[in-house]
């Protein structure tokens, strides 16, 4: 349903479930659960908990090199350009 490898092996095929939570006990079974989205699912809750942890390190060393603490924000740059990649653009898919 994408046009690259990525979106088209994660976004959920069936437009029944749409994007939004859904955990695997939740599912009937797991082909189910493959079906209707669990893997981009479980791709992006992974993503966004990484995206948090390296926010939080950022900060951590800008606050022991005494750095401002502002410096972390201006390092999350990266941060924006892969949740354009690799969320908002597979949903537009």
């Amino acid at each position: 349903y994408g046009n690259n490898i990525i979106s088209g092996a994660i976004i959920p095929s069936s437009a029944a479930i749409g994007i939004h939570f859904y955990p695997i006990w939740e599912a009937a079974s797991l082909d189910e659960w493959l079906y209707n989205g669990g893997p981009y699912e479980l791709i992006v809750l992974h993503f966004i908990l990484g995206v948090c942890c390296y926010i939080g390190r950022e900060w951590e060393l800008s606050y022991r090199l005494g750095m401002r603490p502002w410096i972390s924000v201006a390092f999350t740059a990266p941060v924006a350009a892969a949740a354009a990649v690799f969320l908002v653009y597979p949903i537009g898919q």
